[in-house]
């Protein structure tokens, strides 16, 4: 055997070295995974714990006889308001051409395409938004991207093993910190020389899928107290009988050698080692970071919100207490008139007796809370806000109808400032993935696939496609504006705004603004425009729409021609080209065959050509829809809208 053979062979990773170095990974990272126990338990609810730093476990605080223990979650409103500002838009992947000629256009739209049809059918918001939550959590999340050989369309099936062989498939999954590891002692994380992965899995599952002889050991919950189990089990992340599976990634490098791929369950490599599947040179992962700090491992506001939840659970605990037991007020009264009144009842209407030249009888209460607990609950209040970026603009206390735009965007800024540079992190991480993805494709998909293509936010046909036709097109970038905090609310004033200070006339435009969708107003606005839209859609897909004499020709014909002009429309099939020229050549015909009948009215008796008709045919003065004119009306009246045409085919 070659000498170069026998280092190949020695640099191959065994199972006691990857869990060496998972053992190792944990020792360095063991602050980040007790913060991240910590927080996710008081998201969930669970806030009267502690951490035992001699088993390294959560553990619930022993309960002290007779006293409160109330539980006021400020923080998982707070974390329910911060997920919804920071997911408020889809991802969407915009691509870079790296030469302005047709074909490499071409192929950065192409790749465009690829990875928003791949973000709807995999469902990527589900796994960015656990990302989100896991880096609030812990400081830091991963997201990785693995390639499925038995996903895709499937070639092959063997019902003996059960194994199915497929064209293969991308598949994105998310970690939390507790569940990977990087070398110990790397500040950026994306020179670690490996990483390893562990993901909880069903035993039966795990010996199906790796071929084992018998279940392996349910180890995925040893070590861990019954608390964590259980948080555990009600996020759903794990359940009794799961054993951990640990992934070793490694990529190539000058450093390490080759690059390798192996999966350890308990003591024994089940899978691998494989030579790294990726066409890439550096690790497969994005890292997500709530709060950066020198190291990879981050940090959160989350940490800053522990001691105050939990004095803020204190405080009204104290409170309850003291409402229990001085709730109830009491009747004083004299000893005489206590004799006089032996059946007292709490019936409407009954008497009380008391003696002549006595006190009578007078309700004692206790004293409320202090003032220094309400004090102390109204700074927790404000210190909680702070750190969470949660103030009365976004719990929505705000009067909308009688605060102006720059006001409500003023207020809104203030909450979301603090979010920006998580938002930034947010569109690099998704960034990366989608480069290492697009590579993927490239290097990976021979076969034929299909893909959606996209007109704005509008899917007008599919489109067939393999890695080569995406030119090397794999530069790609994430918009800021759909990882950073929107508010709706601020964009509605301030469109409403430049409405009505006539800046900006069209209210297609104003949608837009606005966040909405300009389709369902152009229904309303015009049906026509909105009927060639339509049309333009059903014939990417090859079918046929009927052109019926109601329809508005010119504007049909004027729709149908932008769209002609479109990317979409230049790279579409030649039947599609075909059904489309037919289409719009039977628009021209309808329409000189309906200004015939006019002509002929209008020689027969001059007006008749003006009388409105069923079909709006030229000429014919006929008003626009109802919701239309009150629409128009709405729009228009302070802002002074142009009107809109009455007739079909002119004023």
């Amino acid at each position: 055997m070659a000498k170069e053979d026998e280092d190949d062979l020695k640099a191959k990773p065994t199972a006691s070295a990857i869990r060496k170095r998972w053992d190792d990974g944990d020792d360095d990272t063991s602050d980040a995974c007790r913060r991240w126990w910590i927080n996710d338990a008081f998201l969930q609810g669970e806030q009267w714990i502690r951490w035992d730093s001699w088993d390294r476990r959560l553990v619930l605080r022993a309960p002290e006889v007779l006293r409160e223990r109330a539980t006021i979650n400020r923080m998982r409103p707070a974390m329910n308001s911060l997920m919804g500002r920071l997911t408020g838009k889809p991802l969407r992947f915009e691509s870079r051409p790296t030469a302005a000629d047709d074909s490499t256009i071409a192929g950065a739209r192409l790749a465009e395409n690829v990875l928003n049809t791949a973000h709807d059918v995999q469902e990527w918001e589900a796994i960015r938004a656990a990302a989100i939550r896991d880096a609030y959590c812990g400081g830091v999340s991963l997201v990785y991207m693995d390639w499925d050989p038995a996903g895709g369309e499937v070639l092959e099936y063997d019902e003996g093993t059960e194994k199915v062989v497929g064209t293969g498939e991308i598949m994105l999954c998310e970690l939390p910190i507790t569940d990977f590891r990087l070398a110990p002692g790397v500040r950026d994380a994306y020179k670690s020389p490996y990483w390893i992965s562990c993901v909880a899995m069903p035993a039966a599952e795990a010996k199906r899928r790796y071929g084992l002889d018998k279940l392996p050991e349910p180890d995925a919950m040893m070590g861990r107290s019954a608390l964590q189990q259980n948080l555990l089990m009600r996020s759903g992340r794990v359940d009794m009988s799961s054993t951990r599976v640990l992934t070793y990634w490694q990529p190539p490098g000058n450093d390490t050698g080759a690059g390798w791929v192996a999966t350890v369950i308990g003591e024994k490599v089940v899978d691998g080692p494989h030579p790294w599947p990726f066409p890439f040179k550096h690790l497969n992962f994005a890292l997500f970071t709530q709060d950066e700090t020198k190291r990879w491992v981050g940090s959160t506001v989350l940490n800053d919100c522990i001691g105050p939840q939990h004095y803020y659970n204190c405080v009204w605990s104290a409170n309850i207490e003291a409402a229990k037991l001085a709730g109830t007020p009491y009747l004083a009264m004299d000893t005489m008139t206590a004799d006089e009144n032996e059946d007292i009842t709490d019936e409407p209407g009954s008497k009380l007796v008391y003696p002549p030249g006595s006190n009578p009888p007078n309700w004692v209460s206790a004293p409320g809370p202090t003032r220094g607990l309400l004090t102390i609950i109204g700074e927790l209040d404000r210190i909680l806000d702070d750190a969470l970026s949660s103030h009365a603009i976004s719990r929505g206390d705000v009067n909308v109808n009688r605060t102006p735009a720059s006001s409500l965007a003023q207020l809104g800024e203030k909450d979301d400032t603090p979010l920006g540079r998580f938002a930034h992190n947010q569109a690099e991480g998704w960034a990366r993935l989608g480069r290492m993805i697009l590579e993927t494709y490239e290097d990976k998909v021979t076969e034929t696939r299909e893909v959606k293509v996209m007109a704005g936010k509008a899917v007008t046909a599919t489109s067939s496609w393999n890695g080569k036709m995406l030119r090397g097109q794999t530069d790609v970038t994430v918009p800021l504006d759909v990882t950073k905090p929107f508010s709706r609310v601020a964009a509605r004033q301030s469109a409403l705004e430049l409405w009505d200070r006539k800046i900006i006339t069209d209210p297609i435009r104003i949608a837009e603004l606005m966040d909405e969708d300009p389709d369902d107003w152009l229904d309303t606005l015009d049906p026509d425009v909105a009927r060639a839209k339509r049309e333009n859609v059903k014939i990417m897909a090859l079918e046929v729409p009927m052109v019926e004499p109601f329809d508005d020709h010119p504007k049909h014909m004027s729709e149908h021609n932008a769209f002609r002009k479109s990317a979409a429309y230049e790279e579409a099939d030649t039947n599609v080209r075909w059904i489309m020229e037919q289409h719009i050549q039977a628009h021209e015909t309808m329409e000189h065959e309906q200004l015939a009948k006019q002509v002929a009215r209008a020689q027969t008796q001059p007006g008749l050509e003006r009388v409105a008709q069923a079909d709006a045919p030229p000429l014919s003065q006929i008003p626009a829809p109802f919701a239309q004119r009150q629409a128009i009306a709405a729009m228009g009246g302070a802002a002074g809208a142009p009107q809109q045409p009455m007739g079909p085919s002119g004023p």
